[in-house]
């Protein structure tokens, strides 16, 4: 008796305490970032060998810079930064360089605004010769199989925790 006594207070003790930590743990935004991109190249060996890494699939993220349409396609000049393991852009490290993700519809441009962070997932389709502001620059090309927009830094420690004092609970 006093073995399952002693399993019930533990249960009810620990049980909160789950709920609560599992209440902050950290999920990918959905499925499609199950991808294959243990041996993924950065953005620099894709400039330096474009060839090589054709058809290679990326899981690349940063800050969008410029946003604009082709052809009925949506380009993002996205500003690359690492990224942390749920795949969020790490803001507050410095730039790996850029990226143009091809995204093959239109996107709301007011969903998707400079500043943005933004993670795609998708396969390097070449490069592209451009300029950030005069300097001439070869921006790899990923066409895009998925993508996420993250919410601004300010809101994501915006935690809401409501928690209540009451003297009848304690005694």
């Amino acid at each position: 008796m006093i073995r399952i006594c002693r399993s019930i207070t533990t249960t009810v003790t620990l049980l909160p305490s789950l709920l609560l930590f599992a209440g902050c743990a950290v999920t990918t935004p959905s499925p499609q970032w199950q991808v294959s991109t243990g041996n993924a190249p950065g953005i620099e060996q894709v400039r330096a060998n474009t060839k090589a890494n054709q058809n290679k699939s990326v899981l690349w993220g940063g800050t969008i810079a410029n946003m604009e349409t082709r052809d009925g396609r949506t380009w993002i000049e996205v500003i690359a930064r690492p990224l942390y393991l749920n795949g969020q852009p790490n803001t507050s490290q410095a730039s790996e360089g850029r990226f143009i993700a091809i995204f093959d519809k239109l996107l709301d441009p007011a969903e998707i605004r400079r500043g943005s962070s933004i993670s795609v997932v998708g396969v390097v389709s070449g490069t592209i010769r451009g300029k950030i502001g005069e300097m001439d620059y070869e921006f790899p090309l990923v066409q895009t199989n998925g993508h996420h927009i993250w919410p601004d830094d300010n809101r994501r420690y915006a935690y809401r925790f409501n928690l209540t004092y009451s003297p009848a609970l304690t005694s």
